[in-house]
C-alpha cells in the first residue's frame, strides 16, 4: 500500500524555495496532514521538507486502515485528504501483481510512501524532455494521455527500476521521467 502526496498546483512545488528547518518527525497520520498542509501553504514548496516529512512518518496500520480499499481486478486510488486544495493524500491499494501503465504526472510533483509490503518502481526516460521533433503540434499536454502518445512514437528507455519497502519515499515529476508502479509480492500491498 502506498500514501501519494500529489502537488495539485505544480508551480507551488517548485524545490528552489529556501529551507525551513524540519523539526521532528510527525507521531501521526493527523499530525503529517498539518505538516503537509503547512509545507504547501505558501506560494512555494520544498520538496525535500515534504519528501523528509513523508519519510519521517512510521507508518500505522490503525491509522491508514480505514482508507484502504482493494479491488480483485486492479490497484485503488482512496483519498485521504485533498489538504489545503494544494496537494492530495491518497492511499493507493494494490493487490497480487497489480501495477499501473507507464504514466506521467501532469507537471505534478508526486511524493510516494510505502505504508506496508513492498512496491516496484520502473523509471522510463521522458521522451518529451530530450526528444523534441521540433513539432510545435504534437500532443504534450502534460497528460496521461501525452505519454501513451509520446510511447507510441518511440520505444521507451528503461532508466532503473527500484523496490521500495515498508516506510520508504520516492519522488516522481515529469522532469525525472516517466515510471509504472507495481506490486512485486504475491500479497496486497497498502
Amino acid at each position: 500500500m502506498m500514501a501519494q502526496v500529489r502537488a495539485v498546483d505544480a508551480a507551488a512545488a517548485a524545490g528552489d524555495c529556501e529551507r525551513g528547518l524540519y523539526g521532528v518527525a510527525p507521531p501521526s497520520l493527523d499530525e503529517l496532514l498539518e505538516r503537509l498542509t503547512t509545507a504547501f501553504a505558501g506560494d512555494c514548496v520544498d520538496v525535500d521538507e515534504v519528501r523528509w516529512l513523508m519519510t519521517s512518518y512510521q507508518s500505522s496500520k490503525a491509522e491508514w486502515s480505514k482508507f484502504a480499499f482493494f479491488d480483485a481486478h486492479r490497484y485503488t486510488r482512496n483519498l485521504v485528504s485533498t489538504g489545503n486544495g494544494k496537494f492530495n493524500l491518497m492511499l493507493l491499494c494494490w493487490g497480487e501483481g497489480q501495477a499501473s501503465s507507464i504514466h506521467d504526472h501532469a507537471g505534478s510533483h508526486c511524493f510516494m510512501k510505502v505504508m506496508d509490503g513492498k512496491l516496484r518502481e520502473s523509471l522510463y526516460e521522458n521522451p518529451s524532455n530530450g526528444g523534441d521533433d521540433g513539432n510545435d503540434d504534437d500532443d504534450d499536454d502534460g497528460s496521461d494521455a501525452s505519454a501513451a502518445v509520446a510511447e507510441e512514437r518511440a520505444p521507451l528507455k528503461k532508466q532503473r527500476m527500484s523496490v521500495y519497502e515498508r516506510n520508504q519515499c520516492a519522488y516522481i515529476h515529469d522532469k525525472i521521467g516517466l515510471h509504472r508502479i507495481e506490486n512485486p509480492d504475491q500479497s496486497p500491498s497498502p
